[in-house]
C-alpha cells in the first residue's frame, strides 16, 4: 500500500542559484519545478478515469496511493516554483502552453478535437496511458539517480531542494510499478508501449531542454544560453543525470518482457523517505 506524504519546508529564505557556482545545473533541476505539477496533475485525472475498468481491489488500493502521491508531488513543486515567482519571474507563458498540451491536446477528446465515446474512448485512454507508463520509467530512472547522488550536498547545495528532489525520486520509486500495470490491467499492448517510447523520450529531453532555457532567460545577471558542453561538464561532475544513464533506460524499455520490478530499489527509497521523516515528510 502507498503511503501519501507531504513535503514540508520553509521557503522564506530562497537561494535562486541553490547550487553553489553551479547556475545551469540549477536551473536545469528546477525544470521539475516548472513542468511536473500541470503533468502530474494530469497523470491524476487519467487514473481517475481507469478506476472503473480495474476490477483488481489490490491495484486499485495502488492507484488510489499513486493518485495521492502524484498531487502531493504537484503541491511540493509548486511551492518551489512559487519562490522564483515572489522574486519577479514570470511563467505565465509556460504554464499556458503546459496547460494546454494536458489540459486541450491530451484531454478528453482525441488530440482535442474529436469526441469519442465507448471502445474509442477506452483506446484514447489506453494511448494516454502507454504515454504515462513511459513517462513513470523515466522518472524512475532519474528518481534512482537522484536518491543515489551525493555529489549536490557535498557541495553544498541548497538542503530544503535536494531534500524535496529525494522525497520525489524515493516516491518515484516506490510507485515504480502501478503505471505499467494500469496499462497491462485496461489491455494496453508491448506494442503500443514500445511504439511510444521513441516520441516520448524525445519530448522529455525538448521539454527539459527548453524549460531550463526558460529559467536561463530570465536571469539577466548571467549567460543567455549555455551550450551542450556545459551539460557535459554537469553530468560529469555528478550534478545532472547523464545521457548515458538515459539511453541505457531507453534500451531497457524496448524489452518484450520489461516490467518496472526491476528498476531502482524500494528498500533504498524506503531508507531514503525515513530520513526525510519527520522533519521533511
Amino acid at each position: 500500500m502507498l503511503t501519501v506524504r507531504s513535503f514540508n519546508a520553509d521557503w522564506s529564505s530562497p537561494e535562486l542559484i541553490w547550487i553553489p557556482g553551479e547556475k545551469f545545473s540549477s536551473y536545469a533541476l528546477n525544470v521539475t519545478h516548472l513542468v511536473l505539477p500541470p503533468g502530474e496533475l494530469w497523470f491524476c485525472r487519467i487514473f481517475n478515469l481507469t478506476l472503473p475498468h480495474i476490477k483488481d481491489e489490490a491495484l486499485r488500493t495502488q492507484v488510489k496511493g499513486f493518485i495521492g502521491q502524484e498531487g502531493a508531488h504537484a503541491r511540493g513543486h509548486r511551492d518551489a516554483l512559487a519562490v522564483y515567482e515572489a522574486n519577479g519571474w514570470d511563467f505565465s507563458e509556460s504554464k499556458a502552453r503546459l496547460n494546454g498540451i494536458f489540459g486541450r491536446l491530451l484531454g478528453e477528446k482525441v488530440f482535442g478535437r474529436f469526441e469519442v465515446t465507448g471502445k474509442q474512448a477506452l483506446r484514447w485512454l489506453r494511448f494516454r496511458l502507454s504515454i504515462v507508463a513511459a513517462v513513470e520509467h523515466v522518472t524512475c530512472v532519474l528518481g534512482t539517480w537522484m536518491i543515489n547522488n551525493t555529489e549536490l550536498e557535498a557541495l553544498g547545495a541548497n538542503q530544503q531542494m535536494v531534500d524535496l528532489l529525494k522525497w520525489h525520486g524515493a516516491e518515484e520509486v516506490e510507485h515504480r510499478t502501478v503505471a505499467h500495470d494500469v496499462y497491462v490491467a485496461i489491455g494496453g499492448s508491448n506494442v503500443l508501449r514500445i511504439l511510444m517510447t521513441v516520441p516520448v523520450m524525445f519530448l522529455i529531453l525538448l521539454t527539459w531542454k527548453r524549460g531550463t532555457q526558460v529559467f536561463i532567460s530570465q536571469d539577466k545577471s548571467g549567460p543567455q544560453r549555455y551550450g551542450f558542453k556545459a551539460y557535459r561538464r554537469a553530468a560529469k561532475l555528478g550534478y545532472l543525470p547523464g545521457l548515458g544513464l538515459l539511453f541505457k533506460a531507453f534500451l531497457r524499455y524496448f524489452r518484450w518482457n520489461y516490467h518496472p520490478h526491476s528498476e531502482g530499489s524500494p528498500e533504498l527509497a524506503a531508507h531514503t523517505l525515513r530520513e526525510l521523516e519527520p522533519e521533511r515528510v
